[in-house]
């Protein structure tokens, strides 16, 4: 279970992102100027939607989350109460509806479905990076299975190069004392 302090962090961050777009959007004269500032935002939303940037210490509820548990009576502690969840809820929209604004104000600035554009080819990529980690994945087991392969082939070797040494030493010991003995009669 993620920490709802955490989620409200995350979505405090894309808050701030989405506030830094906007006023790049204002003063950029080209998409490519935006683009830090996007990557900032999308890195942000992703990191509050899966709940990556979980902190292990206690902040204090925000002043909305005081509000709600307090007029719900429930337990300000207690991380499933209506209140913490009420106003997770509530943050969450609030993002929503900022990042929704900047797409208006981007689409405006550049033309309508630029936004949408934007957000298209980030979700290509995305896949196209799944698709290359998952390759890189597969690569990493074969090659691994292969080493293990001739490891195991070097160890039998090595393993049968022992018995021959060994087994050679036996037959020079042997004809040695066989002469040995031979000699003394």
């Amino acid at each position: 279970m993620v920490d709802p302090v955490t989620i409200m962090a995350g979505l405090a961050l894309v808050k701030k992102s989405v506030e830094g777009c906007k006023s790049a959007v204002d003063t950029c004269n080209d998409i490519s100027e935006l683009s830090g500032s996007l990557n900032q935002l999308f890195h942000h939303h992703s990191e509050a939607e899966r709940h990556a940037a979980a902190s292990k210490k206690r902040k204090a509820p925000s002043r909305l989350r005081q509000f709600l548990t307090q007029q719900t009576g429930s337990d300000e502690e207690d991380d499933l109460s209506v209140g913490a969840v009420a106003a997770e809820i509530i943050e969450k929209k609030k993002v929503d509806k900022a990042i929704w604004r900047l797409s208006l104000q981007v689409d405006q600035k550049w033309g309508p479905g630029t936004w949408g554009t934007i957000i298209d080819e980030r979700n290509k990529r995305l896949r196209e990076r799944a698709a290359a980690d998952k390759l890189a994945k597969e690569n990493a087991l074969k090659k691994r299975a292969q080493d293990r392969i001739f490891w195991q082939k070097v160890l039998l070797e090595l393993r049968n190069a022992v018995i021959v040494i060994i087994f050679g030493a036996v037959m020079v010991y042997f004809v040695m004392w066989a002469a040995q003995k031979g000699g003394t009669q």
